[in-house]
């Protein structure tokens, strides 16, 4: 079975050598969001196979987030990499992309 993350699910991954998770949010899909149309040498476009995450500052033992505060407000990460951690897609949380961050790396 294929693994998939969408915008706006909320996840959890496991922390190596630990009975503990840390959680995060998808904001953006680049592939499937952004088509790069009317755009020249966008970062976006370096970010293809990327997704645009938030993690929280909460770790629990268990598969249910109680705290949303942030710890990092948006960063990309591949989403093949993302994919590959031991995560769970606990919830999913409509995102507003008037308050989504963009950083350039």
């Amino acid at each position: 079975m294929k693994k998939d993350i969408k915008v706006g699910d909320i996840f959890a991954i496991k922390i190596e050598n630990s009975t503990e998770y840390y959680f995060g949010r998808v904001l953006f899909d680049v592939k499937n969001q952004y088509n790069g149309s009317g755009q020249m040498h966008n970062y976006l476009d370096w970010h293809k196979e990327s997704v645009l995450i938030e993690t929280y500052k909460y770790i629990s033992s268990e598969l249910v987030i109680n705290n949303y505060e942030t710890a990092i407000r948006s960063t990309f990460i591949s989403k093949r990499d993302l994919l590959k951690q031991d995560i769970q897609i606990i919830d999913n949380i409509l995102v507003n992309p008037e308050k989504s961050l963009f950083r350039r790396l």
